[in-house]
């Protein structure tokens, strides 16, 4: 794994291979969860927003507001 990747492309990277993983029926709805919060993370919004963030050094606090007001 490169370690110039952006950490976004890292968790991408980490939840897909959780994902397929997911196999039981018990666990669709976390996998369906994942796959939201992957599509979240792959939105022109999303980078948009981290870049932003990134840009003015916020705070991790802010980051998380931002995808959970984006999740809403």
């Amino acid at each position: 794994m490169l370690k110039t990747r952006k950490p976004q492309t890292r968790a991408l990277v980490l939840l897909e291979e959780y994902c397929t993983k997911l196999r039981k029926p018990e666990e669709q709805q976390l996998k369906t969860a994942i796959q939201r919060v992957m599509g979240i993370f792959k939105s022109n919004l999303f980078e948009a927003l981290l870049g932003k963030l990134l840009m003015h050094k916020q705070s991790i606090k802010q980051i998380i507001f931002a995808v959970k007001f984006i999740l809403c």
